[in-house]
């Protein structure tokens, strides 16, 4: 978790064209692109670094993604049920699953 990220939408510009710089620069970002709570995480190491500069670069040459991200922001904040499988209750109690358009299912 050197840069704290859930999604290529954590590590790319605004527009959603290429991976921002920032991430790729040999520090770690003190800022957050997600509302998650992170674990204290062990000693990062100048290795670690490297690795993941090296495979963004292998991944997105010239910091350009082959087919940019769309529209991020859903028009309405319920779209998310068409979207997504897995969720979990604010209070990180519950964790669901949607099996299908209207079954869920819940774990503790």
């Amino acid at each position: 978790m050197l840069h704290k990220v859930v999604s290529l939408a954590d590590i790319t510009s605004a527009n959603g064209k290429r991976i921002d710089r920032i991430f790729t620069s040999s520090s770690e970002f003190e800022g957050s692109r997600n509302n998650f709570e992170w674990p204290s995480k062990h000693h990062v190491s100048s290795g670690d670094f490297t690795v993941w500069r090296k495979t963004l670069e292998y991944m997105y040459p010239n910091e350009q993604l082959a087919q940019p991200l769309g529209s991020w922001i859903l028009a309405d904040p319920a779209d998310w049920l068409e979207y997504w499988e897995w969720f979990a209750t604010s209070d990180g109690q519950f964790l669901y699953f949607r099996e299908g358009p209207s079954v869920w299912h819940r774990f503790l």
